[in-house]
């Protein structure tokens, strides 16, 4: 893999006696990529971030790094320039305004063609090149033209502007282009990618269907792939005693404050730095009890500082730091701590596990990874983060305390909320903020991304080779119906089986896949489980558009809801019983696992030996499956005991007469989906993942094969619905061959 970004991981300073030296570079894409590629061996093509060095091709960390040299007029023009004083405020909503020159718009489409002829000089045939960040977004079109064999992926780290700020960009149409030479598209949010997506169809005629964009004879994917650290291994450097002892230092030089508040930034003027000072400030001159002995500490990373406007902001940020310690300050004790310096990784941990506040404020940011550094170096499972809802980390850590940046007096109120916070109530957000991080981590991140760029070219061509041709066939003969319900199981289907069924987690390219249709017209999307609705909507994320079903159809998600059985109260003595007699039954086997659902109780029988489980199977059937008002359902190595009478086919049947449904696509693996295809009428579809006896109408080898499904249904109806379009607007007659939207 070659990934192309404006700068190499690690700068090249010059020293007075002429030599150089290479040190890692700041910043969260160099965080987030370093790790990746160093195990993957990859090459890196980018800026070492000094003007009019020459430096040739070396190799560190396992990186192999490819320097691509600039002049001081091209760092002037390109980067500080168009990229840093017309793309980076326009992109951050327009908190400066933006300026436009054309020989800035000049010198960086001549700096993207130099890193796109690098990409294409060093990239094997058929390899995979990703090119990262607002400063090469023409690399992707320069080099499908030098290298169409290539399959490439742009990921933009930044946000991904309204429609109605880009249109102020007179080079819009270039971007866009430019971007459109990408297979794959990533953006930090669901909302870029619809505004791309938007912008593709009004600026370049292209066909967008959801995030599928036709352009010029090619399928490109625009979505959102939220970014991540390496979280276990932050976590691991901050539990070890070196940078715990370097914490209680810091703790003792700051002189043993009760409350440590930190921030933690490039010195910009979207992270919002003068927010958090001027709130701290007016709690201290209101003589806050919140603030008594607490210190901030604010640490700034230098940035673009041959730029007038960061220049004077660093000016006014030094000014108001000035300001609070001479008002505020006592001798060797100053109210706040301020760091204009790069810090190392592990003083940098320090800081974090010392740190009871965290205050990450920006008025705009892709993501913000400072917040997920410092949750992941909270291994004492302390501190406060309180994050502004204007970051891309919001969205997923949303157990933080989040704060409207431009509001002052409640930027304020949640400062005081976290200082005050009860530790039992700080924890408990810890244990969630953390949960979040290490579960979500840089290695999924970049497994999700290259998994679906994988599957972008040529994917569907593929996944009909992949799939029997009978399944094929039904599946365009199904597309051609009027409104049609998907629905598929989760576990054994998105997600493969796993022996501890809390770390199932479904296949990226089947979620892609499975939102793809969401976006296709006249489509109902469903997901039917015999796991709790909760559980559901955890392991599925914020999954828009899709209908929820848990518990074998006794939960429904929101928008369903008024379908939801509550229990009676006979039904709710009878659980609770249920329960006791299941705990006395597998109390003596260490390895069954009982899952209390809201309408039940499953046993889990997986890594169980055959005797074993056999007995407790035994128990539970000669037992309780008897009592009356229980129903047993029996699945893959797991038992489930119900008290309400459901099942998924009931639950479907359900899904289609409320959406008014003229076809269904059911697609299952288990003996509970039985029920499901045995409620499948003639016209409708049911696909059998797996092995063992089935009444549905067809089969697909494993959880794999549920994206081929997906895509080559998804792929089908847009062509159908596309030819009624057509039809509709007065053409007449089959759509020419060189008309229709390719297959890949």
């Amino acid at each position: 893999m070659v990934v192309v970004a404006n700068r190499l991981p690690f700068d090249i300073e010059k020293l007075p006696d002429g030599s150089t030296r290479a040190r890692q570079a700041p910043g969260g894409l160099v965080t987030a990529l370093a790790p990746i590629l160093s195990r993957r061996q990859g090459a890196w093509i980018g800026w070492p971030g000094s003007p009019d060095v020459e430096l040739e091709p070396t190799s560190t960390d396992g990186l192999s790094l490819h320097p691509v040299t600039l002049t001081a007029d091209e760092v002037d023009n390109y980067y500080e320039g168009f990229s840093n004083e017309t793309l980076w405020p326009l992109y951050h909503d327009a908190v400066v305004e933006s300026r436009f020159h054309r020989e800035w718009w000049e010198a960086y489409q001549k700096v993207n063609e130099r890193f796109a002829q690098a990409a294409a000089d060093l990239a094997a045939p058929g390899a995979t090149v990703w090119v990262h960040d607002y400063q090469l977004q023409l690399v992707p079109q320069f080099l499908r033209r030098l290298r169409p064999d290539v399959r490439i992926g742009f990921f933009l780290h930044i946000p991904f502007p309204p429609v109605e700020l880009f249109m102020r960009l007179p080079w819009r149409v270039q971007i866009i282009n430019g971007l459109l030479g990408a297979d794959l598209i990533g953006f930090q949010l669901p909302g870029g990618a619809r505004n791309f997506a938007r912008l593709a169809k009004s600026l370049t005629g292209a066909v967008t269907t959801g995030g599928t964009i036709e352009h010029e004879g090619r399928q490109i994917r625009a979505a959102a792939y939220p970014i991540a650290i390496d979280s276990a291994a932050q976590s691991a450097l901050a539990a070890t005693p070196k940078v715990h002892e370097a914490a209680k230092a810091l703790r003792a030089d700051l002189g043993d404050p009760k409350k440590i508040i930190l921030g933690v930034d490039r010195l910009d003027y979207t992270k919002g730095i003068d927010v958090r000072l001027r709130a701290f400030g007016e709690l201290l001159k209101e003589d806050d009890p919140a603030v008594q002995d607490a210190v901030m500490v604010q640490i700034a990373t230098p940035s673009r500082e041959r730029l007038g406007s960061y220049r004077r902001m660093r000016e006014q940020i030094e000014q108001q730091v000035g300001a609070l310690n001479g008002d505020y300050g006592r001798i060797g004790r100053p109210a706040v701590h301020y760091l204009h310096q790069s810090l190392p990784r592990e003083e940098l941990a320090a800081f974090y596990v010392a740190a009871d506040v965290m205050t990450v404020t920006p008025f705009r940011d892709g993501m913000n990874l400072v917040a997920k550094e410092y949750v992941a170096c909270r291994v004492d499972g302390g501190g406060v983060l309180l994050l502004s809802e204007f970051t891309g980390a919001a969205k997923e850590l949303r157990a933080g305390l989040l704060v409207n940046p431009y509001d002052t007096d409640g930027v304020k109120r949640h400062l005081r909320e976290a200082l005050t916070m009860p530790s039992v109530e700080a924890r408990r957000r810890m244990r969630s903020l953390r949960r979040q991080v290490l579960t979500h981590d840089v290695d999924r991140w970049a497994a999700a991304f290259l998994s679906a760029l994988e599957h972008t070219r040529d994917h569907l061509a593929d996944a009909m080779h992949r799939l029997p041709s009978e399944v094929v066939a039904k599946l365009h003969q199904i597309a051609e119906t009027q409104r049609l319900l998907v629905a598929t199981d989760f576990d054994g289907c998105l997600a493969p089986i796993v022996d501890d069924p809390a770390t199932a987690r479904p296949l990226p390219e089947s979620m892609e896949a499975l939102q793809t249709m969401t976006a296709t017209p006249g489509t109902v999307v469903a997901v039917v489980s015999g796991r709790a609705l909760s559980d559901l909507e955890m392991l599925l994320g914020p999954a828009e558009r899709i209908h929820l079903v848990g518990s074998h159809g006794a939960e429904t998600s929101a928008e369903d809801r008024e379908e939801t059985s509550l229990l009676s109260p006979d039904d709710a003595k009878r659980l609770g019983r249920l329960r006791l007699e299941l705990q006395q039954i597998t109390a003596e086997y260490p390895k069954v696992r009982l899952e209390l659902k809201p309408t039940g109780i499953a046993v889990h029988l997986r890594g169980m030996d055959a005797q074993d489980a056999a007995a407790v199977t035994a128990s539970v059937e000669e037992n309780p499956a008897t009592w009356p008002g229980v129903h047993l359902l029996r699945g893959k190595k797991v038992l489930e005991l119900t008290v309400v009478t459901t099942n998924k086919g009931r639950a479907l049947k359900a899904l289609m007469k409320a959406n008014h449904c003229t076809a269904t696509v059911f697609i299952g693996d288990d003996i509970t989906d039985e029920n499901a295809f045995g409620v499948l009428e003639d016209g409708d579809v049911g696909i059998k993942v797996g092995p063992g006896r089935t009444v549905a109408d067809a089969r697909i080898a494993d959880p794999g094969r549920v994206a081929d499904v997906l895509n080559v249904l998804a792929d089908s109806r847009r062509r159908v619905i596309k030819k009624r379009s057509q039809h509709a607007a007065g053409t007449s007659g089959p759509v020419a061959k060189d008309q229709q939207p390719p297959a890949s």
